[in-house]
Parts: C-alpha cells; sequence; structure tokens
C-alpha cells in the first residue's frame, strides 16, 4: 500500500472513529507531508521506518528543512505526536510489524503564558461598537468571547437554542475543544 493510501485511512479513522475535529485531522494531515517530504528526500519506505530514521527527522525538521520557516519546538513536538499517533494506527491495522517512535521522547517544550487584553480594554472595545442590528450582534459575540471563555470557533457555531435565559442564564456550548459539551453560565453583562 502505498504512503498516500495510508494516510488517507489514517485520516478516515481520525474522522469517523476517533471523531476528530476538522481543524485536528488537517494540521495531522501537513505534518504527515512534511514527514512524506522527508521519506522521499531520503528515499525511505514508510513501512520500514526505523527509530534512527524518525530521529534524523526530527532533526531535520527542527532545523526547517521541511517546512517553509523553521518550527517551534511545540510544533516539533506536535509533528512527532501526530507521526506516533499515524504509526500505533498502521500497527493496529497490521500496516507496520512494530511503532518505530516507541523510545522516542518528545522535544521539550516551554509553556508560555498567554496574551490577553485587560478588562478596561474590553470594556472599551464593547463600548465602540455602533448601536446598529450589526454593532449590537459584534457586541454580543465579543461580550460572549470575554464573560464566558469562549473560542472564536464555539461562538461561531452557536445557535439561539444554544442560550438559556432566565434565573441562571447559561450558553450551551456543542463539540468545543476536544468534542466535547458544556454548559457555561453567563453573567450579566
Amino acid at each position: 500500500m502505498k504512503f498516500n493510501e495510508s494516510v488517507e485511512r489514517f485520516k478516515e479513522n481520525m474522522e469517523f472513529v476517533r471523531n476528530m475535529s476538522s481543524n485536528t485531522i488537517g494540521a495531522y494531515l501537513s505534518d504527515l507531508r512534511h514527514f512524506e517530504r522527508f521519506l522521499n528526500s531520503h528515499d525511505i519506505d514508510y513501512t520500514t521506518v526505523k527509530r534512527r530514521d524518525i530521529e534524523l527527522f526530527v532533526k531535520e525538521y527542527s532545523q526547517g528543512k521541511y517546512s517553509k520557516k523553521r518550527p517551534s519546538a511545540t510544533t516539533v513536538a506536535r509533528n512527532l505526536s501526530t507521526i506516533r499517533s499515524f504509526y500505533t494506527f498502521l500497527y493496529i491495522s497490521g500496516m507496520v510489524g512494530k511503532v518505530p517512535t516507541e523510545l522516542i521522547k518528545n522535544p521539550k517544550t516551554r509553556r508560555r503564558i498567554p496574551d490577553y487584553i485587560s478588562h478596561d480594554e474590553v470594556m472599551e472595545i464593547l463600548s465602540s461598537f455602533k448601536e446598529t442590528n450589526l454593532g449590537k450582534r459584534n457586541r454580543a459575540v465579543v461580550a460572549t468571547m470575554y464573560f464566558c471563555g469562549l473560542r472564536v470557533s464555539e461562538v461561531c457555531k452557536l445557535r439561539l437554542g444554544d442560550l438559556r435565559l432566565g434565573s441562571s442564564p447559561a450558553v450551551r456550548v456543542m463539540s468545543g475543544k476536544g468534542n466535547r459539551d458544556r454548559e457555561v453560565p453567563m453573567n450579566d453583562q
């Protein structure tokens, strides 16, 4: 079986069995394209990959060899995680006899503190919207993101039926990060 056919089966597994989000699947497929470039440049059959091949890929990928720019340590770690997941799938499916990533540890990454804007800055943004229907909608979107802690993708998926108003108002978030459903309380603002 060709590499692309195995990747297609892996994609179907992520989509239909593991029920992963389209963003996650897209990131995995992008990672595997980098790995495919490595395999092609070294004339390596993906079914015979050894641990040292993976280690060489990590080294070369870290140096920016298979991407447009030099990747961060976090991106390198995610690529390795994708390859590990791919080979685990191939092993379970009987397409390879072993998982070459088994003893390879992810590179150390620094956890960075996310950037944020202050409460005053958010209030300034909220007060800047015009009193038109579009302005009211945009204010509601920004307020929901800020006061409920929702991601942009989660707000984009909201429907009117996801709002519960009354004595304890809440927003029902369907298929949020990790495809988890949750209910988030809303405050007075």
